[in-house]
């Protein structure tokens, strides 16, 4: 099988996929006729007919999402669409997809499809829905609160008048929890997207359940009317199913030994730094996991499957497939203890109170469980950003601890399933549920191979609080999962804007666990006028990144851009603490020129990129979150600025360990770890500036390494080939000639 092809491919007007795109292109608002885009269509379309995996990069503005949905309509089969980012996941949803459905009709008509109408369906992590149990626990402990004061003409007992069962710091979200039990009634879904109004989270969170606490449908009273499961039950008679890399990862890891390694469900990111990852990857819509049954049918009955920036595939699964224990986690787990252990009602009829049952133990779970979480961030903390030794006595004698403590509540939790009070017993098997994901965890790490690297991440936070050590378990490489469970099932488009090396798949493919005959690369470029539209400005003229005086020089380079630009630049950062200094350092100096420079941390994502898109006049600063998934057209956008190339630290635990594995396989590590990442994450960056083909401006590198460096060559291969230049008068002078006819002030919003 030919691997790779890059040339002019020959359009079959007579194929129903080519004529559904071609009428599909006619009556979208802003449809014009791409090549790339029908060459695209036209080999998925061949890719789900023959049988191969599909391997395709198409630059921004082909308009990958319509090409591969027309191939998807015309095929008559079952397709699976992942995605890495809610965005685009939304975009699908609520955009393109209707568009197809609105028009297919009357563009099949007479074809040779029997599929004359679509079913689609989005599926998310569990705990985007509520929790029927939780709902049901909390309409009980309500109704008995209200009955009692009814009697008892006690309203405000003990200043309580809204204390709910489980927590006296919940009263303050009673009306908001009362509020989501009122719209369940009515709701179809018990999705958070469904929601009328912004939803207190605090609330939203005790009325659902992350994967780590959910038994089961089998083991749930209300398994059977489930809002989740439903959701999971619509999906299997779709045509399209629409989901995230998170759920596809852990949907074939489920599938592959019945269990599931990873859940984010309970991972709180509202202060953590987010710098080195995409936000998008961890909302709280992609946390299941597949055990006891759950949610592990995603490819089940899949003809095809389409993977959406398929860049980040290898990424998320490493996160999906790896575990974590953290003070944090063990804290969560206490307090879904609390709910069992502690509880008590107004009535005073009981639910398992410190002594309750009655064999001395109960007292000393909750605190034995945050022991442990204060034992495990001391023994982490020699550790912390390194790799961690799991023969260190102090670390193994953690291990045995904890796991003697879990295997005593576990033992409790049993004994009490059928003696608790009805409204505890979902609380007793959430508890049971999230004792044995950890149990899992522990046994993971007592249990290692070489494929996998423990060690101890501080995730920073972003109020400034001291950061948190979590001790990770990562797996080396993905591509023996991928390829037996993934790979296997059907067969596979990967796309994205960037999956090449210099125009060879073969990276991505070894990444993926491909073999040479089972995929076809095509590079079907992008329909911007790249020679006019813009340029790559490399300041050569600067130091070395390593050197003392880079930092405060390239934020004088930086200035210099940003004024000839006129605002309208985002900057991309390797790292916060650069990010940091350059907001310190340049923001009074560009406010004095009228210019509003946006911080990374100044509010939300999306608010961000929205005041940024509207105010011509504003930069934005912002680190790896933003590399990624940013769309800003027009010329809000006219000058991206990256300090320095991304390459991983060369101290990240994970990074050295993979690079041990492959100097022991006769690799070079540098070629085949470090350059791809940098060259992908790189074209990832520069692809935040043109994004319709009437935009024009400026991707400007502060690092001289990308024009002067051994490997500059196979890396300015890797990059859309914008003219290169390194004369910073000329930069400037274009950067002028862009800018000359906007006129920021009345864009103002």
């Amino acid at each position: 099988m030919k691997n790779q092809t890059t040339g002019s491919q020959t359009v079959n007007i007579n194929s129903l996929t080519a004529r559904l795109l071609e009428s599909l292109v006619a009556l979208h608002p802003n449809g014009e006729k791409r090549e790339g885009q029908y060459r695209m269509a036209l080999a998925v379309e061949e890719a789900f007919a023959d049988g191969h995996h599909l391997l395709v990069q198409a630059g921004t503005g082909t308009g990958k999402s319509l090409a591969y949905l027309s191939a998807v309509v015309g095929s008559d089969k079952k397709v699976v669409i992942a995605t890495a980012t809610k965005a685009l996941q939304d975009q699908l949803a609520k955009k393109d997809i209707p568009f197809v459905q609105a028009h297919m009709n009357e563009v099949m008509a007479g074809g040779d499809s029997k599929k004359k109408s679509i079913k689609v369906a989005v599926v998310k992590g569990r705990s985007n829905y509520l929790c029927k149990a939780r709902i049901a626990a909390f309409n009980q402990d309500f109704s008995t609160v209200a009955g009692n004061r009814e009697n008892s003409h006690a309203d405000a007992r003990d200043g309580h008048q809204d204390q709910l069962f489980f927590y006296d710091d919940l009263k303050d979200h009673a009306d908001a929890i009362r509020d989501i039990i009122s719209w369940s009634r009515t709701s179809q879904t018990g999705d958070i997207d469904s929601y009328p109004t912004k939803v207190d989270m605090s609330a939203w969170r005790e009325l659902s359940v992350g994967s780590q606490e959910c038994p089961g449908r089998k083991s749930c009273d209300y398994g059977y009317r489930c809002f989740a499961e439903m959701a999971w039950d619509n999906a299997r008679i779709s045509d399209i199913v629409i989901a995230n890399m998170h759920l596809l990862v852990l949907d074939i890891h489920s599938t592959s030994d019945g269990t599931s390694n990873r859940d984010t469900s309970n991972r709180d990111t509202s202060n953590r730094d987010t710098s080195g990852e995409d936000d998008d990857a961890y909302e709280a819509y992609s946390d299941d996991r597949g055990g006891n049954g759950v949610f592990s049918r995603l490819l089940e009955d899949c003809d095809g499957i389409v993977i959406d920036e398929a860049h980040m595939l290898a990424q998320i699964a490493g996160d999906v497939l790896g575990v974590s224990l953290s003070f944090a986690r063990l804290e969560a787990l206490a307090r879904s203890l609390r709910k069992v252990f502690t509880s008590r009602s107004d009535s005073g009829e009981g639910g398992v109170d410190d002594q309750g049952s009655g064999d001395g133990r109960n007292a000393d779970h909750i605190g034995n469980v945050m022991s442990l979480a204060n034992s495990l961030v001391k023994v982490l903390d020699s550790y912390r950003g390194d790799r961690i030794n799991l023969d260190d006595v102090e670390v193994d004698n953690w291990f045995s601890a904890a796991e003697t403590v879990l295997a005593g509540i576990s033992a409790n939790l049993s004994s009490l399933r059928n003696t608790v009070p009805q409204r505890l017993q979902c609380f007793v098997e959430s508890a049971s549920s999230f004792v044995d994901v950890i149990r899992g965890h522990i046994a993971q790490f007592r249990n290692l191979d070489s494929n996998w690297v423990a060690w101890v991440e501080e995730e920073k936070n972003i109020s400034g609080a001291s950061p948190m050590l979590v001790l990770r378990l990562t797996p080396l490489l993905v591509g023996e999962l991928l390829s037996k469970e993934l790979f296997a099932k059907a067969p596979v488009v990967a796309t994205s804007a960037t999956l090449s090396l210099g125009g060879d798949f073969q990276n991505t493919a070894d990444l993926f666990g491909l073999m040479r005959d089972e995929w076809v690369g095509l590079d079907v470029g992008t329909p911007f006028d790249l020679a006019n539209q813009a340029l790559l400005y490399c300041a050569s003229d600067l130091p070395d990144p390593r050197h003392a005086e880079f930092g405060d020089l390239a934020r004088g380079e930086l200035l210099d851009l940003i004024k000839a630009a006129g605002g309208r630049t985002l900057a991309l950062f390797t790292s916060r603490a650069s990010m940091q200094e350059a907001i310190d350092v340049l923001s009074p100096k560009l406010a004095e020129k009228g210019i509003n420079l946006l911080g990374q941390d100044d509010m939300s994502k999306d608010a961000l990129i929205r005041v940024f898109s509207e105010d011509e006049t504003s930069c934005l600063f912002a680190t790896m979150s933003f590399w990624q998934g940013v769309d800003v057209p027009g010329p809000a956008c006219s000058l991206v600025v990256i300090d320095k190339l991304p390459f991983k630290p060369p101290d990240n635990p994970v990074s050295q360990a993979r690079r041990e594995l492959a100097l022991s396989q006769g690799l070079n590590p540098f070629i085949t770890i470090d350059l791809p990442h940098c060259a992908i994450l790189l074209a990832q960056g520069m692809g935040r500036l043109l994004r319709s083909k009437q935009d024009r401006g400026v991707v400007a590198v502060l690092d001289r390494r990308l024009v002067e460096s051994s490997y500059s060559k196979p890396l300015l291969s890797s990059l859309p080939p914008l003219p290169l230049t390194c004369d910073k008068a000329g930069v400037i002078a274009f950067l002028n000639d862009v800018c000359a006819g906007y006129s920021p002030v009345n864009n103002r919003k």
